[in-house]
């Protein structure tokens, strides 16, 4: 939901510093533990080609420490109601791939996880930007799990985190494959609050059954704005308010 980063009720594009698990554009989360105001996100303008918002994360002037048990994660909830088809945690677990657009001004390795609600059973892959400030377009294929436990129900059926910094506590040596634990990053990847002024972006986000990643599907927005309420609705919004 959202993976376009266009709906932005809370905060409309303006720039915020990081509090504990707040959330930036809908639907999507900045998970912090161990560490405050070292990041600001904001939705911009800056994008591929295709989109017209990113999701963007600045790390403060003055560098930071990354300690064993710091956690700086963007992330999604995916409700359970949302994933009862992918049969996870049984013998007939579906395949997914996730796709996106990523831009860093860092290259190098980074992260992509996902855990289910418990975090006690996690996935971690990595993937390459390969060219500082510059929009590429990434693909990963997740087996489907056949361990730990996935609600179906309206709470969280599983949470992809695209972390950016992460102390030894959740970093892993064991990628491509589900294991017991709650790990979102390895030893490869890099740690953005280390670096001055360093930045992530990412949109055009897309979880999908299958081993293909399929063109990303662009909801008209009153969709994806009334999807994203399913979950969040700003005080005073009245459908008048709306464009003619």
């Amino acid at each position: 939901i959202n993976g376009d980063m266009r709906i932005d009720q809370r905060n409309a594009g303006a720039s915020n510093s990081t509090i504990t698990n707040v959330y930036t554009t809908d639907r999507w989360q900045f998970q912090i533990f161990g560490i405050t105001n070292a990041i600001t996100y904001q939705q911009v303008t800056d994008a591929p080609i295709g989109f017209n918002n990113s999701l963007k994360f600045t790390s403060n002037a003055i560098t930071e420490t990354v300690a064993d048990n710091i956690t700086v994660s963007p992330r999604q909830a995916i409700e359970g109601y949302n994933i009862d088809h992918l049969g996870w945690g049984t013998a007939n677990a579906k395949t997914v791939t996730v796709s996106f657009w990523a831009k860093a001004s860092i290259s190098g390795v980074y992260p992509l996880a996902i855990n289910n609600s418990a975090f006690n059973t996690s996935y971690v892959s990595e993937y390459t930007i390969s060219s500082a400030n510059t929009w590429e377009y990434k693909t990963i294929t997740i087996t489907g799990p056949t361990i730990g436990t996935w609600p179906t129900d309206n709470s969280r059926g599983l949470l992809v985190l695209f972390t950016i910094s992460a102390g030894t506590i959740i970093t892993t040596s064991s990628v491509n494959t589900w294991q017991s634990g709650n790990y979102r990053t390895t030893p490869s990847c890099v740690q953005l609050i280390e670096n001055s002024s360093a930045t992530f972006q990412i949109t055009g986000v897309q979880l999908e059954t299958g081993t293909t990643a399929t063109p990303f599907e662009h909801r008209p927005y009153d969709m994806e704005l009334a999807t994203c309420m399913r979950y969040y609705e700003k005080s005073g919004w009245r459908q008048e308010d709306s464009p003619s």
